[in-house]
């Protein structure tokens, strides 16, 4: 009888085991993301070389193609009932990167990483190095080597709109473009507890500076040898992109493209900054109502139709199409970044369109 007892304990507690492993599975989003070079085209036809991400479709890392590499880089994903984000990175730069997402706490970081500026020949994990007073931080977060795969991890994820970035070197590798959307609802089809939506249009806002971007693809940017740009201080951005694009740009006319708006639909645009510069989202003819900023509910929404949008921040906003369609209106920044390298119009201009009955 003893004996059946303990067998029945073990294989009770052999079944607890299995179940902790298949939920731990369950609730948690991953991908494997690569970050690589390419190149960007501007709408003058200027090529601009750019560092972004990628995502590995077959969780494989092999060169099979099944990736691009884009700027911004594709948005991902938490399901509601994810309680984790996990992210392979495989870096094919030429110098080590980390992952940073603002608003949310990294939880297998075994950083910050020191380095013995400028010779960057010796690192530290951790803490300052005892009695070392000009070592300098390089990366926010432990790094993933050139050639190598890191893993990182974000327990306890919470709802809302989030900008990943690249942790190291922040003022090189995000200017490069190492940069994407994460979002998750609170609950199928609702951005927060009482903030639902019919449709959902991501917006990133940046902008480029070539000569910086040529610079550090030549690799003569920084504290190196016959450095040609010595840091970002003096940036001056000549393209201002949405989504990685710049008016005329097809992409934007319209920007929620194949997203179809109908009489009364609810549209939430999540409103991302990843540039330097702050910029201005302004929807003309038309108020919107401001519900989250950073992935924080506001406990009172507001009413606009343009609100700052500072570098880093993301703004979760619900439009409620208007009646009587078709009706298209601008969406485009109110600090008039509407130039291509000085050539108008261009730059970060963009309409809003709705769809017809008969195009559901």
């Amino acid at each position: 009888m003893f004996s059946k007892k303990m067998i029945r304990f073990q294989g009770f507690f052999l079944f607890l085991c299995l179940l902790a492993i298949m939920v731990g599975k369950v609730f948690a989003a991953e991908y494997w993301v690569w970050v690589d070079a390419t190149n960007m085209t501007m709408a003058d036809g200027r090529t601009v070389p750019v560092w972004g991400f990628g995502l590995d479709r077959d969780n494989d890392f092999l060169t099979t193609g099944d990736y691009a590499v884009s700027v911004p880089g594709p948005t991902l994903r938490v399901d509601p009932g994810d309680n984790s984000l996990i992210i392979h990175l495989k870096n094919n730069l030429s110098e080590p990167v980390s992952l940073n997402i603002l608003g949310q706490r990294l939880t297998n970081n075994s950083g910050p990483v020191w380095t013995n500026f400028p010779d960057d020949t010796q690192t530290w994990s951790g803490s300052r190095p005892k009695g070392n007073y000009t070592a300098r931080v390089r990366s926010f977060a432990h790094e993933t080597l050139p050639g190598e795969v890191g893993e990182y991890r974000w327990e306890s994820f919470r709802s809302g709109t989030f900008l990943l970035q690249s942790g190291t070197n922040p003022a090189k590798q995000v200017q490069m473009g190492m940069y994407l959307p994460v979002v998750k609802d609170a609950s199928q089809g609702s951005a927060y507890a009482d903030v639902f939506y019919d449709e959902e249009l991501v917006v990133v806002f940046h902008e480029i500076d070539p000569a910086i971007h040529q610079a550090i693809a030549a690799g003569t940017y920084g504290a190196v040898p016959g450095a040609t740009i010595t840091s970002s201080i003096d940036r001056e951005p000549k393209y201002f992109l949405m989504n990685g694009m710049s008016y005329p740009s097809k992409g934007l006319l319209p920007i929620n493209g194949k997203v179809y708006l109908f009489q009364g639909d609810r549209i939430l645009i999540r409103f991302l900054n990843a540039g330097l510069n702050t910029h201005v989202p302004q929807l003309l003819g038309l108020h919107m109502t401001l519900w989250a900023e950073d992935g924080n509910r506001y406990r009172y929404p507001k009413e606009a139709y343009g609100f700052e949008l500072d570098s880093g921040k993301t703004v979760d906003a619900i439009l409620v199409s208007p009646m009587n369609p078709p009706w298209q209106y601008p969406l485009y920044d109110a600090r008039l970044n509407l130039n291509n390298a000085g050539v108008s119009p261009g730059g970060m201009f963009s309409y809003i369109s709705s769809s017809l009955p008969d195009h559901r």
